[in-house]
């Protein structure tokens, strides 16, 4: 947390892969692009691609904690409720 070399802000690619340039992006230019990101893959490929379907141990309350999460994320981006 206090690395001198950590990263404060958010920063996008600028120019081919491997250059090492970057440009610094706000937090709300960088959480929209990642949100934009998950839903055009998830709303026009595959949901599978987007969230890993994990199936933990419904006995522990983590477990079902994460299924519940799992399934709200999956039916608000379109999918079927089971």
């Amino acid at each position: 947390m206090y690395e001198p070399s950590r990263l404060k802000y958010p920063l996008r690619r600028k120019g081919k892969r491997g250059s090492g340039a970057w440009e610094r992006q706000t937090w709300d230019q960088a959480l929209t692009q990642v949100a934009d990101t998950l839903l055009d893959v998830a709303l026009l490929e595959d949901l599978t691609r987007v969230i890993r379907v994990v199936r933990p141990d419904p006995r522990e309350a983590i477990g079902l904690e994460l299924e519940q999460h799992r399934k709200g994320v999956l039916i608000l981006l379109g999918a079927p409720r089971a």
